[in-house]
């Protein structure tokens, strides 16, 4: 039986070639949540600490797929999916791209970001 690992935690999306240790302002951070009902996630707003919630969020062992929630009171075409395959063995890296056609040369990976011993705390935002 193949081992299972959690990707619950905070996240920061970025383009590929992004400096990991001076993040741009300019992302999306999100935080992966295990709970009764399976994972689940949302985007974190770093400046008003607001959530919102993702549409959909999976993940089967290596490719990890999340789609973003509409505005809300917008009638729209469902939004793409974004589609992040693990780097290593670790899980704290996926690199990938939206499913979307405008979107092909954009090649974006998510980092898991470490959170200090004495428990969550707000994501810096790089000048």
């Amino acid at each position: 039986m193949a081992e299972t690992f959690s990707i619950a935690g905070r996240w920061t999306l970025v383009p590929v070639e992004a400096d990991e240790q001076n993040l741009p302002v300019h992302r999306v951070d999100f935080d992966f949540r295990e709970g009764p009902e399976g994972l689940h996630g949302v985007v974190l707003n770093r400046f008003a600490g607001a959530e919102i919630p993702l549409q959909t969020l999976t993940f089967d062992g290596t490719t990890l797929r999340l789609q973003m929630s509409p505005p809300p009171n917008r009638d729209m075409d469902p939004l793409p999916f974004l589609v992040m395959t693990a780097v290593g063995d670790r899980f704290d890296r996926f690199e990938g791209r939206w499913d979307m056609k405008s979107a092909a040369r954009l090649h974006l990976k998510l980092l898991k970001i470490p959170m200090p011993a004495e428990g969550p705390a707000r994501i810096p935002a790089s000048a």
